[in-house]
């Protein structure tokens, strides 16, 4: 197609915990960050931390899902991970471009029938955004996009 690589973006989708759900937390992550480095070290530049996946021994929020600040907590982590094998690169190209959040249904489609899909409401949007900013921030990541 004639298109130089240097105006490619390779991106990765539900980097995280979801493959590993059936882990506990701790071993799931591990993988993750292993993920998420390999991802960075290939020089992919969109990174999608999508941390919101419970695992196998992580407690539920009043919906049943992963409570707010464990996802931030979590996608913080990972960050710092991506920054770190970044810089330890040497690339002097883009730098990683993060994306946030989840997407109903979950990636890869739902297991069962859903016969009703929850819309994330402006507000929700908005309070992950700050929530992430501020454990972003408190981990020295002032820098990640």
């Amino acid at each position: 197609m004639n298109l130089p690589f240097e105006r490619v973006v390779l991106g990765g989708d539900h980097l995280g915990p979801n493959v590993w759900q059936e882990q506990p937390a701790t071993e799931a992550m591990k993988n993750a960050a292993d993920q998420i480095q390999a991802y960075v070290k290939a020089g992919y530049t969109k990174l999608h931390l999508d941390t919101s996946m419970r695992c196998v021994d992580d407690p539920k929020d009043k919906r049943g899902g992963l409570p707010a600040e464990l996802v931030a907590k979590r996608a913080a982590e990972l960050c710092v991970i991506a920054e770190k094998s970044f810089n330890e690169s040497g690339y002097d190209g883009i730098k990683p471009v993060y994306i946030i959040g989840s997407d109903v249904p979950v990636p890869g489609g739902a297991h069962e029938e859903l016969d009703n899909i929850e819309i994330t409401t402006a507000n929700q949007v908005e309070q992950t955004i700050h929530l992430t900013h501020q454990v972003f921030l408190n981990n020295g990541l002032e820098s990640a996009q």
